[in-house]
Parts: C-alpha cells; structure tokens; sequence
C-alpha cells in the first residue's frame, strides 16, 4: 500500500493543559514540530492514523483521559480530517485495540512515523509491540515528549525513550521529513 503512515498518539488535552496530571511543560516545540509533520504528511497523501486514550472511570477510578471529558478531547490543531483514521485504545499500546490492529496490517510493508505522547508509556509501548509484529517505525524525536516524573525532568525522560526505543525503531527528526 502507501509507503509512509504517519501514526499520531495521543495528541490530547491532558499533555498540554497546565495543572492537569499528565501536563507537559515543555510540550510547545515539540506541538509545533509534530504539527509540520501532519501538515507535510497530508500535503503528499501519507495515511494518518490518530489514536486517543481513554479511561472508562468504572474500571480505573481516574479522570485522567476520562472519556467525554474535555481534556480527553483532540488538541485544537490535531482534530483528524474526515479522510484519516481514528482509532480509541484503553491501554498504553495502539495494538491494544484490535480495529486499529487490523486496519495497520494493510500497511505492513510501509514506513510508519510516529509522534506522540507520552514517549515512556504509549509511544514505547506501541513501537516495541509493532517491533514484535514485524513493523518499521520510525520515532520522530522532537514531535514527541514525555512528562516530567519526581526524580527525572522530561528532557531526561524522553532523551532516555528516544535512546531505548533506537533499538525498536529507526530515531529521526522533523528536519529529516519535513524538507
């Protein structure tokens, strides 16, 4: 099939909305960065596939990515186009959700982007599953980022993702994709 996919995850309100538990300070550059790759990849008609988390508050008692709420919801300028591929998962990996699993099979064969949030939980969950299954992932680093936990910055966090998951996948930048 298409020979570049561009695979956003969780481009959600949770990351970018200050006081919120998953909020990432530092997610600006790297909102901006994944947004050039979006605008490059419909530009030359890659597939896009834009995959939201979602608790079900019965089953995890959280609000965090609580479905219906509106930090749950598609940051403004990453709302899919009606043409491209969405998908829910409940659990860190894409391939946690089986539709999504069915519909990536198709493109096998493709190189698939990545960018996304949050890079130690969802984006290495996916990338080392899709490993496993035989896909190629390519991690656009600085389209992506990681929350800050109690002992390490996000800086550090998503430097030390970016560098466990250049085994699981080929590590580029928005420089090298978007010319």
């Amino acid at each position: 099939m298409d020979n570049n996919v561009l695979l956003l995850i969780d481009f959600q309100r949770e990351y970018n909305t200050k006081g919120r538990p998953f909020y990432i300070k530092e997610i600006e550059e790297s909102l901006k960065n994944a947004q050039s790759v979006l605008h490059y990849a419909r530009k030359n008609k890659w597939t896009i596939i834009h995959v939201k988390h979602y608790n079900d508050l019965e089953f995890k008692n959280t609000e965090v990515f609580l479905k219906g709420n509106k930090y749950a919801e598609y940051i403004d300028e990453f709302i899919p186009l009606k043409t491209e591929a969405e998908f829910g998962k409940n659990n860190y990996s894409c391939f946690s959700n089986e539709e999504f699993t069915g519909f990536l099979e198709k493109y096998k064969s493709a190189k698939i982007f990545v960018v996304g949030y949050n890079s130690r939980m969802c984006v290495l969950s996916t990338i080392i599953e899709g490993y496993h299954k035989g896909y190629k992932f390519y991690l656009v680093h600085d389209s992506s980022n990681a929350k800050a936990d109690m002992i390490y910055t996000e800086k550090e966090i998503h430097g030390v993702m970016t560098s466990v998951l250049a085994t699981f996948s080929q590590v580029v930048s928005t420089k090298e994709i978007v010319k």
